[in-house]
């Protein structure tokens, strides 16, 4: 089963797929994946291969079950897998989508920022719809590079806000949709790390910065901006400005 080069993020997924293949799960993986589905994850429908389900479909509801994974599945809506192989088939393409660069893509706007002398934020790219308004997406994209081995879990943080730190957008998050911590990061290599950051649906008109940085989420300290020489400068990145609303 696949899902054709479909953008995935863990971070912000709607639908969850547990596949039961002839190898049970590893102990710590099924560990992992019921604390996932814990955030508001319950059984939507199944996928039968030879009477059999084989391919379990959650969708995310907001319903907080304590074991989403033991729900029974009677009732829920069920296909049968030698229904629809062969037009599946059929309608496969060879020109899928990658979903992670296999070489480095071109940066819209780069930046080349030190975090600490450790991480280097190489730019970024931003769509959103215009005019912007309270409840849209704005889509973010950072670019980063480790300067060295970094033996620490950075989390990144993106927000706009005004006044005495008023929100207006926010999403915070371990890069590459949860699943590149920064320990795992080798040094040269360009990490691609995207984000879809709501806007508050009460936010009021304006134009506001958009920041972003990273810090330990068990301290909150922060990655310091550095500047050539190697003084801190700021805790955080102005990447742009933001409008919500009409100009």
């Amino acid at each position: 089963w696949y899902t054709r080069g479909e953008d995935r993020c863990r971070r912000d997924a709607e639908w969850f797929f547990e596949i039961r293949n002839l190898e049970p799960w590893a102990d710590e993986d099924e560990l992992a994946m019921e604390h996932y589905l814990r955030q508001g994850f319950e059984k939507w429908g199944t996928v039968q291969v030879n009477d059999r389900d084989k391919l379990i479909i959650y969708k995310r509801t907001g319903n907080h079950q304590e074991y989403p994974t033991q729900a029974s599945t009677d009732g829920l809506p069920t296909w049968r897998y030698e229904d629809y192989a062969a037009s599946f088939d059929d309608n496969a393409l060879a020109d899928l989508p990658l979903t992670y660069p296999s070489v480095d893509p071109p940066i819209a706007n780069p930046m080349r920022v030190n975090l600490g002398d450790a991480i280097t934020l190489e730019g970024y790219a931003i769509d959103y719809e215009k005019p912007l308004r309270p409840g849209d997406n704005i889509y973010l994209t950072l670019y980063w590079r480790a300067q060295k081995p970094i033996d620490k879990s950075y989390k990144v943080f993106n927000q706009s806000y005004f006044g005495d730190g008023q929100i207006v957008a926010q999403r915070d998050g371990y890069p590459v949709c949860e699943g590149r911590e920064t320990w795992r990061w080798d040094p040269g290599e360009l990490i691609t790390d995207p984000y879809v950051i709501p806007v508050r649906e009460d936010a009021p008109d304006g134009l506001y910065p958009l920041y972003t940085g990273m810090y330990l989420e068990e301290s909150f300290d922060r990655l310091p901006v550095l500047d050539e020489s190697g003084a801190e400068v700021a805790t955080q990145v102005h990447l742009t400005d933001i409008r919500v609303g009409e100009e």
